[in-house]
């Protein structure tokens, strides 16, 4: 079986639907597609994602602080769409799932 190329465009197609998939109505939709789309925009791993605090998000600059692979640092970019979905999920629904104090930025529905 020979390995069909993929168009750019059919990249960007897949793309979407699967962060549309995610964004449905509430708290857990307004998190997942907000993950889905940092993690596609910035360009970061899983573990990136889920150790990501409040304090390393710069939203006048749209960049992240993002501790990585080896404790190292480094600063990265994100795009417009996902600030959009980021934002509306920090000011309407992560309070939802905040369940003591805490400074990492997407929360489980236990509040880990």
């Amino acid at each position: 079986m020979e390995k069909e190329d993929i168009t750019k465009e059919q990249l960007i197609e897949e793309i979407d639907k699967l962060i549309s998939a995610a964004d449905v109505p509430g708290p857990r939709g307004s998190r997942d597609s907000a993950m889905l789309e940092l993690m596609y925009s910035a360009g970061l791993r899983v573990s990136e994602l889920c150790f990501l605090k409040l304090r390393n998000i710069n939203f006048d600059e749209s960049v992240l602080l993002i501790l990585g692979k080896g404790s190292k640092e480094r600063i990265v970019p994100f795009g417009k769409y996902a600030k959009k979905r980021l934002k509306n999920y920090l000011t309407k629904y992560r309070v939802s799932f905040l369940k003591k104090d805490s400074d990492i930025v997407f929360l489980t529905r236990l509040g880990g």
